[in-house]
């Protein structure tokens, strides 16, 4: 029995048990170990769902043409096998599913799945180290808009130039700056070029 429903798990990833709930066939994707520098393959993973727990009856067509049965016969043969694990697990016995975990009760009467560690990859680790292209081009998505990266860079280039300009630059813009206050106040008070004395028109006591 275990290597039809086996089959059967494998092809649907997923496979109700009465009175358990489903076991689930998950693939978890391939994750970076950093620390290692490689990359970890795709693996199978099973898992217990104990909130579904009754086969439709494609299921039971899929038993009675593997092992060669009518639907009715494969329907109570699968419902005894069932009947069977829970009967063990309530007497404490822990029931091991072939290659795939091992089944538990625990003290406070919840069933437990542990699934057995993957006999094979699908795929080896590779080697994942880290590639820097100081020139590589790709694109960037500034708000709404998509640049390349070398786009961005000498935009900021450009920024960081203005932002740092020359002290001599600022000192030449105040000294043009005050000139024209000089020019202005100048001209408004009709004061002729190179005389800064006091204008005022002082009187000379006459004689007593």
């Amino acid at each position: 029995m275990y290597e039809v429903l086996n089959k059967y798990l494998f092809q649907h990833k997923s496979i109700s048990i009465p009175g358990l709930g489903s076991l689930v066939l998950e693939t978890v994707p391939a994750v970076s170990d950093f620390a290692n520098r490689q990359l970890l393959p795709v693996q199978l993973k099973f898992r217990l769902n104990k909130y579904a727990d009754e086969p439709d009856s494609s299921f039971f067509s899929y038993i009675a043409g593997k092992i060669n049965i009518t639907d009715f016969e494969a329907i109570r043969q699968y419902t005894e096998f069932a009947a069977g694990l829970c009967q063990q697990l309530k007497s404490g016995a822990e029931v091991a599913w072939k290659a795939v975990g091992v089944f538990s009760r625990e003290a406070s009467g919840e069933i437990a799945f542990m699934p057995y560690d993957p006999l094979y990859e699908l795929f080896p680790a590779v080697h994942a180290g880290r590639v820097i292209r100081a020139n590589a081009k790709h694109a960037v998505l500034v708000g709404d808009k998509e640049k390349t990266n070398l786009e961005m860079t000498g935009y900021l280039q450009q920024e960081t130039q203005v932002e740092k300009a020359p002290w001599w630059l600022v000192a030449l813009i105040l000294g043009a700056i005050g000139a024209s206050i000089l020019f202005f106040h100048f001209y408004r008070h009709q004061i002729k070029w190179g005389v800064t004395g006091n204008q005022q028109t002082v009187h000379a006591a006459g004689p007593r």
